[in-house]
């Protein structure tokens, strides 16, 4: 399994991780996206209009 910034973890083949990227990549920019909007709230933060993707 990889982290969200891509590293990869010990033992796991970096080939496995790009497939399994490629193959979940929307799940994985979703989530990141939920992370992100979730930082920027807590630090009282706004994204910028047009920065996130629209839902759907």
């Amino acid at each position: 399994m990889s982290g969200l910034l891509g590293h990869a973890v010990p033992g796991i083949s970096g080939r496995y991780i790009g497939e399994l990227a490629m193959l979940r990549s929307t799940e994985l920019r979703e989530a990141q996206e939920k992370i992100s909007a979730h930082v920027f709230k807590l630090l009282g933060l706004k994204l910028p209009r047009g920065t996130m993707r629209a839902a759907g």
